[in-house]
């Protein structure tokens, strides 16, 4: 029975030549490695310099985990767009 299924199937392979044409690119590498999670603090009263160090270092990966989520996105829109381009 399932290999009756299949032969339709492989009717319809001559009907979107455009689908052999079309060649999508993986993300970088980068942008799919996991966001560092936040600064963690030691349990005790933090000085100022510390506090402020480690607010830094948290906007730090804060910003960076934005931008891996920007590129993400931005791939994600090139690859909607070149499959609408190619089924056209």
């Amino acid at each position: 029975m399932l290999i009756g299924l299949l032969f339709p199937l492989g009717a319809c392979s001559g009907l979107t030549p455009s689908s052999e044409l079309l060649r999508v690119d993986p993300p970088q590498a980068s942008l799919s490695e996991p966001c560092r999670f936040a600064v963690r603090l030691p349990n005790r009263d933090l000085s100022q310099s510390e506090t402020e160090r480690f607010w830094i270092e948290d906007r730090r990966r804060l910003a960076e985990c934005r931008g891996k989520q920007a590129g993400l996105a931005e791939w994600a829109v090139n690859v909607s767009q070149a499959v609408a381009d190619a089924s056209e």
